[in-house]
């Protein structure tokens, strides 16, 4: 057992031979308050005398955490929570204003109306009523009574174990139908998502390609897999193919790549990305988050990057034999959830090994139904004026950057203006906050080091005027 005590180096008096072991332990232990905290196998009276009153026992993990909590908030990288609705949003992912138009809430309003009707199908077996009914206190519930409701609030357990219900797969077939994939699997979230899918599909003997500035949640996953994890170059190709030629892999080769990159705004070559799969006999998994309500085509609207691509190329007939979708559902279409779509094998796969799937409660199945009415609006086009405006107002967005010559990677509507040191960063994104405008300062461990940034997310419902003052602010502190 180790015990420990809290010492400085003063109140250190007397210690055995082991000098250089004291000091290596001093080297290696936490510091708090300019003291030390020494671990020692078998009771610190083996190893040094501390002073009277300082002796501590055993050290408990709030310790360790309290001091990487003063180490972040001396590096101005603490976070906190905040709620600032009164504030213009330019940090939220709702880029389609679906939320913050009151747009959302009316459909949820009509969901719940259309399902106010008797269940179809409930079992009519003897055992099943209520707790009262049992106990002789009530009536039984039988399939002519009014509730539950079509579709019930909670699900009541996971999906292969009661917590089924048809709105889950009405949400599939509406968001396979939207864009244009032969089948799809809704998850609880996006990062549920990519963590399960790509924990079960990969492992030992397999080698995975990450871009370099990929989503924790795909990282993650891969992982959790086993599988051999190589880093290319962001977007850059060039260095993916000479992975690809010198990394063999005794199963799959697997190539992780985001349509629109959640912290630069960029997009991927992913024509070049398909070629490179076809080549080296490779799996593209792609994550489509920020593309969702921004690209796609006119089969698709706002169906992604992999539809805008196809629209564009003749040759994609079998391309979800080679292409797994990643879809998280928390940006444009402005709910939670998230689908891995592809071929119909993946998705039996899929539900019957992907952990985040099997062994965790399905969300709501109200929420599935509003998934489905919003997958069906976007195929419909009924959100195509959306798409319009906020394609028009990131395009402006970036001009006037340009304008002010201030360089931006951004590609969709995350538009980041990067300041390098985190203090900096805050301070603008408090001087925006004084103007009534919320843009979020990105910190390290979300960007690498030196690249702190404004991340502005450009929305459908912005004006020009809006843009302007927001950039007009920035200049007047940067």
């Amino acid at each position: 057992m180790h015990h420990a005590c809290i010492v400085t180096q003063k109140e250190i008096v007397g210690i055995e031979s082991a000098t250089g072991h004291l000091k290596r332990l001093a080297r290696e232990a936490p510091i708090v308050d300019k003291k030390w905290i020494l671990s020692f196998p078998g009771g610190w009276q083996n190893h040094c005398r501390p002073g009277p009153g300082i002796c501590s026992g055993d050290v408990t993990y709030l310790d360790s955490l309290e001091k990487e909590l003063k180490q972040w908030e001396q590096s101005a990288l603490i976070r906190s929570l905040r709620h600032e609705p009164n504030l213009l949003d330019f940090s939220s992912n709702d880029y389609l204003c679906l939320n913050r138009d009151g747009s959302h809430f009316r459909l949820l309003q009509d969901v719940i109306a259309r399902q106010n009707q008797p269940m179809v199908g409930l079992p009519e077996d003897a055992n099943y009523k209520s707790t009262k009914a049992q106990n002789g206190d009530g009536p039984r519930m039988t399939t002519s009574d009014p509730d539950p409701r079509n579709v019930p609030f909670g699900s009541t357990g996971s999906r292969l174990i009661r917590g089924h219900w048809p709105s889950f797969e009405r949400a599939e077939k509406a968001f396979s139908a939207w864009i244009q994939a032969p089948a799809a699997l809704l998850f609880q979230s996006g990062y549920a998502a990519n963590v399960g899918a790509l924990s079960s599909l990969t492992g030992p003997g397999h080698q995975v390609f990450c871009d370099r500035l990929c989503h924790a949640s795909l990282l993650d996953g891969v992982r959790l897999s086993g599988a051999g994890k190589h880093y290319y170059d962001h977007n850059d190709l060039n260095h993916l193919e000479d992975l690809l030629k010198t990394r063999k892999a005794r199963k799959g080769r697997w190539i992780l790549s985001e349509s629109v990159f959640s912290m630069d705004g960029d997009t991927p070559d992913l024509a070049g990305l398909l070629t490179l799969c076809e080549q080296y006999s490779a799996t593209l998994f792609l994550d489509e988050a920020h593309a969702l309500g921004y690209y796609g085509s006119n089969e698709s609207p706002g169906g992604g990057l992999l539809a805008h691509l196809r629209d564009k190329e003749s040759s994609t007939e079998r391309i979800f034999e080679r292409v797994i979708i990643s879809a998280p559902l928390g940006k444009a279409p402005g709910l939670m959830g998230g689908f891995v779509a592809g071929h119909p094998t993946l998705c039996k796969y899929l539900l019957n090994r992907a952990r985040s799937f099997v062994f965790s409660t399905a969300q709501p199945p109200i929420l599935a139904e509003m998934i489905f009415e919003i997958a069906t609006r976007f195929d419909r086009g009924e959100y195509n004026d959306r798409i319009e405006r906020l394609q028009r107002n990131a395009n402006t967005l970036r001009g006037l950057m340009l304008e002010r010559g201030w360089q931006t990677p951004s590609q969709s509507a995350i538009v980041p203006l990067i300041v390098g040191d985190p203090s900096r960063a805050l301070e603008l994104s408090g001087a925006l906050q004084q103007k009534g405008m919320d843009v979020r300062a990105i910190r390290p461990p979300t960007v690498a080091r030196n690249s702190s940034r404004l991340r502005i997310t450009v929305h459908s419902c912005h004006s020009q005027d809006q843009l302007e003052a927001l950039l007009d602010t920035v200049q007047q502190y940067n």
